[in-house]
This record gives structure tokens, C-alpha cells and sequence, in this order.
């Protein structure tokens, strides 16, 4: 008779899977008194980052606090690093690249306005 042992995960508390505490990703989180009609997304990725993008996402929120029923906040890569930082509008799904100036960010808060939903 063959003696049993216990599991390493068992025997190792230490590797049992952890949930991910690290996480630098800002939710948009909507709650049912608030109406958001658009969402704006600063992609927060390493090329991004080195681009401006913690710049961007600064101008984005201080634009977003001003302008009622637009939220601001972070997405992952968008995969067009190179032309970076860039901000994706919704709900029209646009990519825009290159938003560094209050310029760029007041003509993107512009376009979202201007977006007409089928």
C-alpha cells in the first residue's frame, strides 16, 4: 500500500493562485444617478506613458470635470503605441492619437460632442 501525500498547493499555502492586487487601471464606475453619455479613455500603457499619457489623462480629467455628462478614464493598449498617447472615444469607438496639447484634448472633448448615435 502506497502512502499519499499531499498536494504542493496543499503542503504550500504560498502558492495557492492570489488574486491580482496590483492593478493601475482607473474603472469608469457609473452609478444610476449620474447619466453619462460619453466616456473618454486615456490609454495608460508603457509607450503611452513615455509619450505624455499621465499628462494627457491629468488635462482629460480637469476637461471632463467641466463638461457635464462626459467621463474620463484609463483603457490598456490600444495597439497604435507609435503614435502615442492615445485617447479612445465612446460610444463612437474612435482612436485618436497624438493627444498631447489642451488643444488636441478640448478638439477630442469637441468631436465626442458632436458624435450622433444611430
Amino acid at each position: 500500500m502506497r502512502a499519499t501525500r499531499a498536494s504542493p498547493a496543499l503542503a504550500r499555502p504560498h502558492f495557492r493562485a492570489k488574486p491580482s492586487v496590483r492593478t493601475r487601471e482607473r474603472r469608469v464606475v457609473i452609478t444610476r444617478a449620474e447619466q453619462i453619455d460619453r466616456v473618454v479613455l486615456a490609454c495608460t500603457s508603457k509607450e503611452c506613458k513615455r509619450n505624455g499619457a499621465l499628462k494627457t489623462l491629468k488635462l482629460l480629467e480637469e476637461a471632463c470635470e467641466r463638461t457635464p455628462g462626459v467621463r474620463c478614464g484609463t483603457t490598456r493598449c490600444q495597439s497604435e503605441c507609435a503614435s502615442g498617447p492615445n485617447v479612445k472615444l465612446l460610444p463612437e469607438g474612435a482612436v485618436l492619437n497624438d493627444v498631447k496639447t489642451v488643444e488636441a484634448v478640448e478638439a477630442a472633448l469637441e468631436r465626442l460632442a458632436s458624435y450622433e448615435s444611430a
